[in-house]
């Protein structure tokens, strides 16, 4: 059970847990992500690896959306997913910033595939 405490803990993203740590940050207010579905693969737990996807589920707050910017912190993202499509990313430090084809305006998801050594 605390292994997968920590890994769920070292996994989530979340904008909105962001807003409540540091308040003036205004990604909190642009975006709402109303879930995650999580699948972890441990079978390389021996050498303290972890794959994953995280399907995030989200929407725009009061306007449309055109990139996310998410906070992940000792992991590497392979690729992310919307509708099919793998969209570009940067990977810099503890952010990813995933470039949303067009504008967002509603409720939408995307799936981010990550692995390496959780902290």
């Amino acid at each position: 059970m605390k292994v997968w405490l920590a890994l769920t803990t070292s996994i989530l993203f979340s904008v909105n847990l962001l807003a409540q740590i540091h308040p003036y940050d205004s990604r909190a207010d642009e975006v709402d992500i109303s879930h995650y579905d999580l699948a972890l693969d441990f079978r390389s737990m021996d050498q303290s690896l972890i794959y994953g996807a995280a399907t995030l589920y989200f929407a725009p707050v009061s306007a449309p959306l055109d990139s996310l910017v998410l906070d992940l912190k000792g992991l590497t993202v392979n690729s992310v997913v919307r509708q099919g499509q793998l969209l570009s990313f940067v990977q810099q430090g503890e952010f990813l910033a995933i470039d949303l084809p067009g504008v967002v305006s509603g409720p939408d998801s995307l799936t981010v595939y990550y692995g390496g050594t959780p902290m």
